[in-house]
């Protein structure tokens, strides 16, 4: 019988590994050789500030291109206060002026740049709250190198189907994409008890996915859980059989192909050594 890692080997071809570092550079510098070697890196923000909805990352992304060998860059926000919807209607201007610092940052220093940002509301909400300024904020984009991707969260007001997927298809852009976190779609299924396969194939459109998925957020979700105990969410798989499971949830249910990144955004112990995320790409590649 084949093995599990010879049906998921990619007949070939080079996945697309981005390493997740921050916005410190002495928790970033552990990924040093897998940065340069795939090119790309997402950096992870964070607010300085409660209450604060604005964060710099030109002096950032400046500073990274100068160190790594870097191609592609995904701009991470900090995480609470910074959900799409809330910034538009806070004042959509937070996000106008990220889009516009992304293009002269992108075309400065000839990088592609994506500008993430999580979603929760479900979609007869986007579709008739944010459409009309998503689409504003597409045509500021217009042929620039940058992507806006819209990532599942745990907290959704829609919880049977994945409503940032079915707003990308809504918009039909190929400026906007999806971000896929396996971690949420884990934490969902055991919010409500589900099987992971039964809810994840009913969450996710497998052929919608492969066309809107532009990146996966990898990790291990532990102990059944991912939402009340944090030290179970996003951690790094225990062994190389479980990782090669997820994997192939990924490829079965969620469109996964060689073409899709996949960001290894794993929670650490120590984020001065990077082990566990070191030791996630190291079976990642495997694959």
């Amino acid at each position: 019988m084949q093995s599990l890692e010879n049906k998921l080997k990619m007949k070939g071809k080079t996945m697309f590994i981005m390493p997740k570092g921050s916005s410190i550079l002495e928790q970033t510098l552990p990924l040093k050789n897998y940065i340069n070697k795939y090119k790309r890196l997402e950096i992870q923000f964070f607010r300085k500030n409660e209450g604060e909805c604005t964060f710099n990352f030109e002096d950032t992304v400046r500073k990274y291109v100068k160190e790594f060998d870097l191609k592609e860059i995904t701009i991470h926000p900090p995480l609470e206060k910074f959900e799409i919807e809330y910034l538009l209607f806070r004042d959509k201007e937070l996000v106008f002026e990220n889009v516009r610092k992304a293009i002269k940052l992108s075309n400065e220093l000839n990088i592609k740049i994506n500008l993430l940002y999580h979603c929760r509301w479900d979609i007869e909400f986007l579709k008739y709250a944010v459409t009309p300024i998503m689409k504003e904020i597409l045509e500021i984009i217009g042929d620039n190198n940058i992507t806006i991707l819209l990532e599942n969260s745990t907290m959704v007001a829609e919880r049977k189907h994945c409503s940032v997927l079915d707003f990308c298809e809504y918009i039909d852009n190929p400026k906007l994409r999806f971000c896929l976190d396996i971690c949420h779609v884990y934490c969902l299924a055991n919010m409500y008890k589900s099987d992971i396969y039964n809810w994840i194939n009913q969450y996710i459109d497998k052929e919608k996915s492969a066309k809107y998925l532009y990146q996966v957020h990898f990790s291990y979700t532990a102990k059944n859980d991912g939402y009340i105990d944090k030290k179970t969410h996003g951690v790094v798989h225990p062994n190389f059989e479980e990782l090669a499971k997820d994997m192939r949830i990924l490829k079965d249910y969620a469109g996964f192909n060689e073409n899709v990144i996949l960001v290894t955004e794993i929670s650490e112990v120590d984020y001065n050594t990077r082990k566990d995320q070191l030791q996630e790409i190291e079976w990642v590649q495997k694959l």
